[in-house]
């Protein structure tokens, strides 16, 4: 009897050993199930976080597409706008060596009108000494004629 005795301490030890364990391993399961919801939730979290840089991150992406399309029409347009304006320099640089060949020819006729207007104003003195001359030379023939 003693031994069954035993035994039946025995059993009730181990059943209270399994009983012990099993709350053991039932707080060890609540509180991994506890990790398990709480890191389930930080990585819904920091799952809607990444989809929300994402978002971001296409929004910003398409707008520096955007920008660089933007930058090269402008760019375009610029160039445009530069050549533009190269050929508008180069047509008035074309121009003003034509009025400079203008403005020299027309120089050297008002030189040649002047020289010719100089010499008209020494042909005239001339024609007027010589003009006066002969009235001087009138005057005497007549003042000899009178004097007869």
């Amino acid at each position: 009897e003693a031994s069954i005795a035993d035994l039946n301490d025995d059993v009730e030890e181990l059943k209270r050993q399994a009983k012990k364990g099993e709350t053991e391993l039932r707080s060890t399961i609540d509180s991994h199930t506890s990790t398990m919801r709480r890191l389930e939730g930080d990585l819904n979290s920091s799952q809607r976080d990444v989809n929300d840089k994402q978002a971001k991150l296409d929004t910003l992406q398409d707008e520096l597409d955007e920008l660089k399309r933007q930058a090269k029409k402008g760019e375009s347009k610029l160039r445009s706008e530069v050549d533009s304006h190269a050929n508008t320099i180069r047509r008035l640089e074309d121009e003003l060596e034509g009025a400079r060949g203008v403005v020299t020819e027309r120089q050297a006729a008002i030189a040649t009108l002047k020289d010719e207007v100089e010499e008209l104003k020494r042909q005239l003195k001339k024609g007027e000494s010589e003009l006066q001359s002969a009235i001087d030379s009138h005057t005497n023939t007549i003042r000899r004629l009178e004097g007869d």
